[in-house]
């Protein structure tokens, strides 16, 4: 798409840029596609100066997602593009975030979005209801497995000591009870009734290939790097790691977790992460660091940019296709470390990062 780059600056080419250079908007697909309709479309992106367009799967839309149908009306837009001279970019999720396929992927559910929740409050039920602070598509709700028990000596809101115990001593003033659960998120109509994935661990990319970009691949494939170049993935993201606003007054954390945490943990520094949970969102007294917290986040970013967002790359660059995203990148870099980890690692791995600045939402139906 960018070969013209290595070539001399040209004044003509900058004036008058060919199609991989200009912008493509956002083709939001809502209602029952109508090929009429979808052709006059096409034809305004090209009198409008685009480049090309980016098939967008948007609430509304009548037909399956990645069905017959679907797939059909994108090999129809993808030759009227060729008619016009325009690129065609392909969209890999039903709404957003990318990563669950349109509820496909989480259908097994050891692929579902879940957590890890540490709470001075001991819930009997299987099931929890709560809703941490921030805004975010994902549910704080879900089945709830009580995984361990501790015993903390704060002092001042610092952490001086812990260990695991059975919840059934009488406690002095300085201690109290943590209780660690496992939430697996309950489904939610944004994710068509099926919940959102856990993108730490290592099988979801591979489950997420499989039922959308190799669905692509089968009917478009011939095309890819070519009319169709690139792929759009949209702010795909772990589970937000949530804060502690006055450790004086000690609330409920809940944080991002896959078994593969657990697992990296273990192998990488012989000890159990989730026996040292309690570090995360306590500091130490003493002026300690806890050593824990950076391990953690360093595995996670690690999961999430190579066992996803690495997997996902690599496919594409066989395919010969771009894979432009955003990453968050209109967030803060704290609230963006809470979503994905370390940015840096994604910029190694990354094809084609990108910013959006147009969507257009058209009906494709009469």
């Amino acid at each position: 798409m960018y070969k013209e780059s290595k070539k001399p600056f040209q004044l003509e080419q900058f004036k008058n840029p060919e199609k991989g250079y200009r912008g493509a908007p956002f083709w939001a697909w809502t209602g029952k596609p109508d090929k009429q309709v979808m052709t006059e479309q096409i034809s305004e992106f090209k009198e409008m100066g685009f480049g090309g367009f980016f098939i967008h799967s948007r609430v509304g839309l009548d037909i399956e997602y990645l069905g017959k149908e679907f797939l059909d009306n994108v090999d129809f837009c993808r030759e009227q593009a060729e008619k016009q001279d325009l690129n065609i970019y392909l969209y890999d999720e039903d709404k957003w975030p990318s990563g669950y396929g349109g509820g496909r992927v989480t259908e097994d559910l050891q692929y579902a979005s879940s957590y890890l929740l540490l709470s001075p409050v001991k819930y009997e039920s299987v099931h929890i209801t709560r809703q941490a602070k921030g805004h975010t598509r994902l549910t704080d709700s879900g089945e709830i497995t009580l995984l361990k028990t501790f015993c903390l000596t704060l002092k001042n809101g610092k952490l001086d000591s812990y260990r695991e115990c059975k919840g059934d001593e009488n406690l002095s003033q300085q201690n109290i009870y943590y209780y660690l659960y496992h939430i697996v998120s309950d489904c939610l109509n944004w994710f068509n009734g099926k919940q959102y994935a856990n993108l730490l661990n290592a099988g979801t990319a591979h489950r997420f290939l499989e039922v959308t970009y190799d669905k692509y691949y089968k009917k478009e494939g011939e095309y890819f790097g070519n009319s169709i170049p690139a792929i759009f993935t949209d702010e795909p993201s772990i589970k937000r790691y949530e804060t502690m606003e006055n450790s004086l007054y000690p609330t409920e954390v809940g944080f991002p977790y896959s078994d593969d945490v657990e697992s990296v943990y273990w192998k990488r520094y012989r000890e159990s992460f989730l026996a040292r949970t309690p570090e995360l969102i306590f500091n130490c007294t003493g002026g300690r660091i806890s050593e824990v917290r950076y391990r953690y986040f360093d595995i996670c970013s690690e999961l999430f940019s190579e066992s996803f967002i690495g997997t996902v790359a690599s496919w594409c660059r066989k395919m010969e296709l771009l894979i432009p995203d955003i990453f968050r990148m209109k967030d803060l870099l704290l609230f963006k470390q809470k979503l994905v980890g370390t940015s840096c690692e994604l910029w190694l791995i990354w094809i084609f990062p990108a910013s959006i600045s147009l969507q257009i939402s058209m009906s494709i139906s009469h």
